[in-house]
């Protein structure tokens, strides 16, 4: 008979053990499934679905030569947007700048902006920690027009 307990906790202690290798076997499986995310494919016409934004307009030629210049010139220490990189982001700049003149001044020489005593320049120049924007004197008004043609294209 003490035998027979004997062999019956042997058992019982294996089959324990076995239950406990398959639950952390399936609790190791729960905690490693990734499901497959869901793909719905929206029907044409379906209500439920949000409508696709526009598409962006196409740039014309002068706003595609701003966007070269832009990128080769400005992008380095602006975004065409709010952001600010090292100097302001350029967003609303012909809206916010006094004149075109001025923006044609500040561009080609902004130093010399901030020396003049010029009010709005010196106000960009403190804000963004007294670092001058380097100047572009071969950029033609032309240039800086399509520049500035190219950001109002993206919002600004």
């Amino acid at each position: 008979m003490e035998e027979t307990i004997k062999k019956l906790q042997i058992a019982l202690g294996v089959l324990l053990i076995a239950l406990l290798v398959v639950f952390i076997t399936g609790a190791a499986l729960i905690i490693s499934y990734k499901p497959e995310p869901v793909v719905i494919t929206p029907k044409p016409g379906d209500p439920t679905q949000p409508p696709k934004p526009a598409a962006p307009a196409a740039l014309d030629p002068v706003a595609q030569k701003g966007e070269s210049l832009f990128k080769n010139n400005c992008a380095a220490c602006h975004s065409a947007g709010d952001d600010v990189v090292v100097g302001p982001g350029l967003k609303g700049i012909s809206k916010r700048a006094p004149s075109k003149d001025w923006l044609y001044k500040w561009i080609h020489n902004s130093s010399a902006v901030v020396a003049s005593g010029d009010a709005y320049g010196n106000q960009i120049f403190n804000k963004f920690n007294k670092i001058p924007m380097q100047s572009f004197p071969d950029l033609a008004n032309e240039d800086i027009d399509a520049i500035l043609k190219y950001l109002d294209a993206q919002g600004g």
